[in-house]
């Protein structure tokens, strides 16, 4: 598994690398297996081209993995529903409301899904710190969802909070799942059906 956030560039047709946001770039596994001799290679590789590169272990790539779920489970929809960029979610005060309500589901679900201790033990808090923190690290970006919404592309929804809301239906606590009725939604499933509503290619 390979991150970039904030840090990200691609690669024109013509060769070379373009920047297109500067931050730390994160590579790992979930396995119990060390890491692969390519590990160190990509790390090299990233930090010749002026990217950088710290290499993870299992436990500390499952907690990064759940604090990007709910980052991009906020902002993504967020800045597809409004077609704005990302710092602009949480000057609204629905946008910092969605913060909380995502990150409480997506806490839930980690509680009973997550493999480590790194994973399991994230709060709530720490979750909305990470999405307050990503907004305002790319505060001027627009997010991939965003952009797929403006070019007609298939968007991640059901991978992102489509996702989120069918784990919690699944998830059973005692004889109730995380879900509190059959016509339960949640916010992950409210923004999920506004994307589908708003962008039918999704």
């Amino acid at each position: 598994w390979i991150g970039a956030l904030p840090k990200a560039g691609t690669a024109p047709s013509g060769g070379g690398i373009r920047h297109a946001l500067f931050g730390d770039t994160e590579h790992g596994n979930r396995c119990e297996l060390p890491l692969s001799s390519h590990a160190a290679g990509a790390q090299e590789l990233f930090a010749s081209c002026g990217l950088g590169a710290v290499v993870e272990g299992p436990a500390d790539t499952e907690r990064r993995l759940w604090l990007k779920l709910a980052a991009n489970a906020v902002l993504n929809p967020l800045t597809a529903l409004w077609s704005c960029e990302n710092g602009e979610v949480l000057s609204r005060a629905e946008g910092r409301e969605a913060v909380q309500q995502v990150c409480e589901e997506v806490q839930a679900v980690c509680q009973h899904l997550a493999v480590s201790n790194a994973a399991i033990d994230l709060s709530v808090s720490d979750l909305t710190g990470f999405v307050h923190a990503c907004a305002a690290a790319n505060a001027r970006n627009f997010s991939s969802m965003c952009m797929d919404v403006r070019n007609g592309r298939r968007t991640e929804i059901e991978e992102l909070n489509g996702w989120i809301e069918r784990k919690s239906r699944a998830i059973t606590v005692g004889q109730y799942t995380l879900a509190t009725s059959k016509h339960w939604m949640g916010k992950n499933g409210e923004l999920a059906e506004a994307v589908r509503k708003w962008h039918p290619v999704s």
